[in-house]
């Protein structure tokens, strides 16, 4: 079979086995998954997971007519690497209401020098939020609040100072969380990928 390998893919909390993995990209962290003829599955936007690593689909599959293919594989999916993928949680800036994104790279620059190319501006916290991620559908937005990893935090009250106590806690349980400046989006098939910059 020479540099192919097949494996098993996570998806949806279900199995798919002999998925056809193909040669890496230049870099390492994009491959090609061909995708066994009698899979019914939607690949679409989608988290996976093989040889111990997460992964993420990136746009849309490729299909073709089965009949024309020779081999056990009736479709392509590409996949990228997620090596620094963890959780974030959003706040709403009017409401408090809370927001979990399971899939997310979250990289504090606050206090760090950048390159000169300018290509993560300094001083700031970037987030990028995968198409992927299991979410109530909620778009964060300026003026928000974010934090690194899942938060148990809870606003409470209903009056101005209750609500003011409330985040002074939260500022003491989560001294690092930073206020969402822009979000920007890219598409990545059906869903967007969300750029976040916020200090």
């Amino acid at each position: 079979m020479g540099p192919f390998k097949t494996t098993a893919v996570t998806l949806d909390n279900s199995v798919v086995d002999d998925c056809l993995i193909g040669l890496p990209s230049a870099n390492g962290k994009e491959y090609t998954i061909g995708v066994p003829k009698e899979d019914t599955h939607s690949w679409l936007d989608k988290a996976v997971t093989f040889w111990g690593r997460n992964w993420r689909t990136m746009g849309f599959p490729e299909t073709a007519e089965h009949s024309n293919i020779p081999l056990g594989w009736g479709q392509n999916v590409k996949v990228r690497l997620c090596e620094n993928a963890g959780g974030i949680t959003v706040y709403e800036a009017e409401s408090h209401a809370k927001h979990y994104y399971s899939m997310a790279e979250y990289n504090d620059l606050r206090g760090r020098k950048v390159d000169r190319t300018g290509a993560q501006p300094a001083d700031s916290v970037n987030v990028l939020i995968y198409s992927c991620t299991d979410t109530d559908g909620y778009r964060p937005r300026a003026g928000d609040i974010i934090v690194n990893g899942e938060s148990s935090f809870t606003f409470s009250g209903t009056t101005e100072q209750e609500v003011s106590a409330s985040m002074a806690l939260f500022r003491q349980t989560y001294p690092d969380y930073a206020v969402i400046k822009t979000v920007s989006a890219e598409r990545n098939g059906l869903l967007d990928d969300l750029m976040i910059t916020a200090g």
